[in-house]
């Protein structure tokens, strides 16, 4: 069975300045995908498995994650494994 679901794209990045300039990047690229961010692995996990604050959330989308490998706390590698 094919996923006709559209595709968004989740920037997860603790430094504003490197989210906004990934997503003025991706809109001058001509990508029109819907663009969501957070700032750390923890919210990024409650995004993707819809849960904590993003409880509410409809899953209307599968997900395109460009994650930043480097932050505090839970770094991108541990997103990756968990």
């Amino acid at each position: 069975m094919e996923d006709k679901r559209e595709v968004a794209i989740l920037v997860v990045d603790d430094d504003h300045g490197h989210s906004e300039l990934i997503r003025r990047n991706l809109v001058r690229a001509g990508v029109t995908n819907k663009i969501f961010t957070v700032t750390c692995g923890e919210q990024a996990l409650d995004f993707i498995y819809i849960r904590g604050e993003f409880a509410s959330r409809k899953d209307h989308y599968r997900l395109l994650v460009l994650l930043d490998i480097s932050m505090p706390g839970m770094g991108g590698i541990e997103v990756l494994t968990t």
